[in-house]
């Protein structure tokens, strides 16, 4: 599928070891949302004027979609399939802060 977007968007692609499994896990399943962020990584690098799709064009996107700190972003952690994403599914009134745990949100 990555493949196919990309040659369309005039883009190379070569995965790199986990990135397919990264993007399964940082879309906890849904196949949708590994759509929307293989696009908004493909979007991410045009911008950049690149040719080729990397890595970093994911974490880029996928952050930009999460309330995650750089570190315990799914794309660059290294113990990536460690971090637990459900918290802010379970409860969408909640952040992450810096060091990844959950607070409220405030109101108001």
């Amino acid at each position: 599928m990555i493949t196919a977007y990309c040659d369309v968007a005039g883009l190379a692609f070569r995965p790199e070891r986990d990135l397919v499994h990264r993007l399964i896990y940082g879309s906890r399943q849904r196949f949708g949302r590994a759509i929307e962020t293989s696009i908004n990584a493909i979007e991410v690098a045009l911008e950049r004027g690149a040719d080729t799709l990397t890595p970093d064009d994911f974490a880029e996107a996928w952050g930009m979609g999460e309330s995650y700190a750089w570190s315990e972003n799914v794309f660059v952690a290294h113990h990536w399939q460690d971090l637990d994403l459900d918290p802010l599914e379970e409860d969408p009134t909640a952040l992450r802060s810096g060091n990844g745990r959950k607070r409220s949100r405030r109101k108001g």
